[in-house]
């Protein structure tokens, strides 16, 4: 981004926004890219997070640039943080091919609950974050999750400005089609026909780990086939025969999903996995937008995830 601004990369669960975020070192040689994980790193506090963050840092600038960064001063985490977001800006990193700093936050959104009952504490970190995004220019920010700013607490809106906000969903048909049947130069080109690839697409319509989970599972069945009946092509019926095999490899990614979703857009999902017509226009504007924007429901109102009905059946 340029300077003044932030990127705010938001997306649906399991789309590819950490594979996307891993990329970056490669797309930006000039950058010190600092991916820093809110979910997989244990914060319970603001000197952990200013540790955590930190150390991330300092091991990505060893591995990536072959650079020592300097440790946070002593002091109030905060202050602490402030001071050495300040000494990043100021580092001439030119003789390591490094002439900028981004910091990537993902799952951002998971910040709101790091510190129950301190509402200060996330203040003072918002604060820090618009100041950065405002005055920094070799250091700058970048967020993912999966839920908008403006579906947080207004404060996020008020301290994340300038904000650019890029979306990532689904595959389009004509890429999932393609993936599936060619997903590498040496793939056989008739293992998997037409037929079958459009087959995912109706169970799946894009959604990325869904679409590379059946076509895993349709190599496996044809590698596990072939010793026994030397069988090299996938039929549309091997779909189906996978579809409880999809359902229980996914049932954390989908089990989440369900957790995740409000009861209101619950609701209309769980109407739609049992085939009744759902008049999106009555629900409430949090509810379609809710839905929309995490890609759970298709443009004609139907399942947007289409397993996600099988699973929903299932355990319903």
């Amino acid at each position: 981004p340029g300077q003044g601004a932030a990127l705010a990369l938001i997306g649906p669960r399991r789309c590819g926004k950490t594979s996307l975020l891993n990329m970056l070192p490669l797309k930006l040689p000039d950058a010190l890219v600092v991916f820093f994980d809110t979910q997989n790193n244990p914060i319970d506090s603001t000197e952990s997070l200013v540790k955590a963050l930190v150390g991330q840092a300092q091991e990505q600038g060893r591995r990536e640039h072959r650079l020592t960064l300097p440790d946070a001063p002593p002091g109030p985490p905060m202050e602490s943080l402030a001071a050495w977001f300040e000494r990043l800006e100021r580092l001439d990193l030119s003789g390591f091919g490094v002439r900028r700093i981004l910091l990537c936050i993902d799952e951002f959104e998971r910040w709101e609950g790091l510190f129950p009952g301190d509402r200060r504490a996330l203040l003072q970190l918002l604060g820090l974050l618009r100041a950065t995004i405002q005055h920094r220019r070799r250091l700058r920010v970048l967020i993912a999750g999966a839920a908008h700013v403006d579906e947080l607490d207004p404060m996020w809106a008020d301290h994340l400005v300038n904000l650019r906000t890029l979306t990532i969903g689904p595959l389009t048909r004509p890429v999932t089609l393609d993936l599936l049947m060619r997903p590498s130069d040496d793939f056989p080109p008739d293992a998997i026909p037409p037929a079958v690839a459009e087959a995912v697409w109706s169970r799946t319509l894009g959604q990325p780990y869904l679409t590379q989970l059946y076509g895993s599972l349709l190599v496996t069945h044809l590698n596990d086939g072939l010793i026994d009946t030397g069988r090299r092509q996938a039929t549309v019926a091997d779909c189906a025969a996978l579809d409880p095999a999809v359902l229980d490899k996914a049932n954390t990614y989908l089990t989440n999903l369900v957790q995740a979703t409000p009861a209101p857009a619950l609701a209309v999902l769980e109407r739609l996995a049992r085939g009744e017509a759902v008049d999106l226009a009555a629900e409430d504007r949090a509810t379609r937008r809710y839905l929309r924007r995490r890609g759970l429901v298709s443009a004609d109102g139907g399942l947007g995830i289409p397993v996600l009905g099988g699973f929903l059946r299932r355990e319903g």
